[in-house]
């Protein structure tokens, strides 16, 4: 599996710009299995490209800025694996006290991943919610930044009204990655 961890974006600001998305499609398209980034300072929304995940920042893990709660928080997340490639990404809210990391802990985990779901595609509103995102439920569906589906098959956008997630598991195994300072 190629992961690749970008270093790029806008200081502060919430979302992923033009630059950042355009540069991301093009590693997918290179042959990136996975695309993890940072720098912002504040999380910025997921995506999923061609099955292929897209973190476009985790925020802050240890940082000393103290001015925001949004450089407060940071997100791990973590990958799960088999034989075929990735199957899952679980999130994982983190919050810094005093420049330690700690997992969010309820009502600030429930609120920070539903301002993440408000900000990534609709599609994936309620796998967010769930802190799971099974890769399996949006094979050869995009659901990019701009919240339009795109589908391999399909010419036209449309939206993206329900998606169900599968009951069935998996054994896996799992890797976890958080963003750093810069």
């Amino acid at each position: 599996q190629i992961i690749i961890m970008m270093h790029w974006g806008n200081e502060y600001e919430p979302h992923s710009d033009t630059r950042q998305q355009n540069l991301a499609h093009q590693l997918i398209d290179a042959g990136a299995d996975l695309i993890i980034g940072a720098h912002p300072h504040v999380v910025q929304e997921v995506e999923i490209y061609k099955d292929t995940f897209i973190f476009y920042s985790l925020g802050n893990f240890v940082f000393d800025q103290y001015f925001s709660a949004e450089t407060q928080q940071g997100l791990a997340v973590g990958i799960a694996l088999n034989t075929g490639g990735i199957i899952s990404a679980t999130l994982y809210p983190l919050v810094s006290v005093a420049s330690q990391p700690a997992l969010m802990v309820e009502p600030d985990r429930s609120a920070f991943l539903r301002g993440l779901a408000e900000q990534s595609h609709e599609g994936l509103f309620a796998s967010i919610l769930d802190a799971v995102i099974h890769l399996e439920d949006f094979l050869g569906v995009t659901m990019n930044a701009s919240n339009i589906l795109e589908t391999e098959s399909e010419t036209e956008a449309e939206t993206v009204t329900e998606i169900q997630t599968p009951t069935s598991s998996t054994e896996v195994v799992t890797t976890t990655g958080a963003s750093t300072a810069d």
